[in-house]
């Protein structure tokens, strides 16, 4: 080896130094925070991704807590293994997605509630034979309302029994033979394209309304106040009555009546509950506002009646008990008790 010294001359012999070698020790930083490994932000950001995810899943599909914490924890591992195994492009779509079902929560969160939407389910019956009688009653010994024609559709208004069945057909009610009608169910969704805001209206006869308005329509839950005394609050689809509420009675022959219970196009219509200022409390079934079905009445004496009823009658079985103890069970028409 020949090496130049400071002074010019040459030095012959020796070795040079060998250049040190430097160490290299991981540090815990290195170790953890790698882009493709684990930690705390991923975790963090798969908690948000799911839960955004699951929000938006559920306002599209329709709400059910299982289903809340099935999506969430779905979305979470989907971005957690695609952070961790450095499959980034899908862990931010994710996180894209997440962010639209947060933006969707907000907007939900502030635009008010929406119109609620009545699912109406009808049964109807078809005429399958060429001339059926609609009879006052469920037997064939009752009188005759009108002939029906092969192919007529009627409106089921309550369960069958011993072979006849309640219908409405043209605004008259009676019974058919089941044995010449034929049965389905259609179902029906009450139409409302805008979102319900709260307000209050007064109209030109001095009634007032206060609740949820859809289109300046009564729409939702609110309440109904007459100019007479009259008051209802309960549901309205599409500015009628329909679903559950309470009204009572204002001025005329029905002051201070109470009823409350189910409601179809402003009639009282499926269960319901009536209460008479007098005392007298009817409940059960309800068919166009009158006391159709099966019911219970009550009266302020102590009497009882438990059975069917017709157009607002006691018509068909059914047991009254009086106050005195003597009780009449059979079949009755018209309010009239026929016997056993």
């Amino acid at each position: 080896m020949v090496r130049i010294g400071r002074d010019g001359t040459i030095i012959r012999g020796g070795s040079s130094p060998a250049p040190s070698r430097p160490s290299f020790t991981p540090s815990n930083s290195s170790r953890s925070g790698s882009s493709g490994g684990g930690g705390k932000l991923p975790t963090v950001l798969g908690i948000v991704c799911g839960v955004g995810i699951a929000i938006l899943a559920l306002t599209i599909f329709g709400s059910s807590l299982i289903l809340f914490f099935i999506i969430t924890l779905a979305a979470f591992a989907g971005f957690y293994c695609s952070w961790i195994f450095d499959k980034k492009v899908f862990a931010y779509i994710l996180l894209g997605v997440a962010a639209i079902g947060y933006l969707v929560f907000i907007v939900e969160l502030f635009s008010g509630p929406k119109a609620e939407k009545a699912v109406i389910t009808t049964t109807i019956a078809t005429v399958e034979s060429d001339a059926l009688n609609l009879r006052a009653g469920p037997a064939s010994s009752y009188s005759i309302v009108s002939t029906l024609n092969k192919g007529d559709t009627l409106t089921v208004t309550g369960d069958a029994e011993n072979g006849w069945l309640p219908v409405t057909y043209s605004g008259n009610s009676g019974y058919v033979n089941t044995d010449y009608v034929a049965i389905s169910t259609t179902t029906t969704t009450a139409k409302s394209s805008s979102t319900a805001v709260k307000g209050k209206k007064t109209y030109d006869s001095g009634d007032v309304y206060e609740g949820d308005l859809a289109d300046g329509i009564r729409h939702g839950k609110g309440k109904y106040t007459w100019t007479d005394g009259g008051v209802y609050e309960g549901d309205w689809v599409n500015g009628k009555r329909t679903g559950k509420g309470k009204f009572i009675f204002g001025e005329g022959d029905w002051k201070s009546d109470v009823y409350e219970g189910e409601y179809l196009n402003d009639l009282r219509h499926g269960k319901g509950k009536y209460t008479f200022a007098s005392g007298t409390v009817y409940e059960g079934d309800f068919v166009e506002s009158k006391f159709q079905g099966k019911g219970k009445m009550t009266w302020k004496n102590g009497d009882v009646y438990e059975g069917e009823f017709f157009n607002d009658l006691r018509n068909g079985r059914g047991k009254y008990t009086y106050a005195s103890g003597t009780i009449e069970d059979g079949r009755w028409k018209d309010g009239v008790f026929l016997g056993k």
